[in-house]
């Protein structure tokens, strides 16, 4: 993943990342500080881009096929999600589809 802070923040916030399959069936979760903790996000400046390796370990017994990868920030302490939004600020909910994935 590679993030960009577009102003500071005092959130420590996590990132999510799910393989997701029908029915909303999360296969491969992943919840983590940036970084594994190398990158708090309090301490991003704005402009700077991070580069982070996220592995995803998919369950025993998960069916072969495809699924849709999402990634998304949320506060540890509230489990509230942070908005997503497009270049325009548009608003596209509280996950990013970052695309398909097959399984095999």
């Amino acid at each position: 993943l590679y993030w960009q802070a577009l102003a500071p923040t005092a959130a420590s916030l996590k990132y999510f990342a799910h393989l997701v399959g029908a029915g909303e069936q999360i296969v491969a979760p992943r919840a983590a500080l940036p970084g594994d903790g190398a990158f708090p996000p309090q301490g991003w400046r704005p402009g700077e881009y991070l580069t982070d390796v996220v592995r995803l370990e998919v369950k025993p017994g998960a069916a072969a096929g495809d699924y849709k990868l999402f990634v998304g920030l949320y506060d540890p302490q509230t489990n509230v999600r942070a908005p997503v939004r497009d270049a325009e600020g548009k608003a596209l909910g509280d996950r990013l589809l970052l695309g398909t994935v097959t399984v095999r």
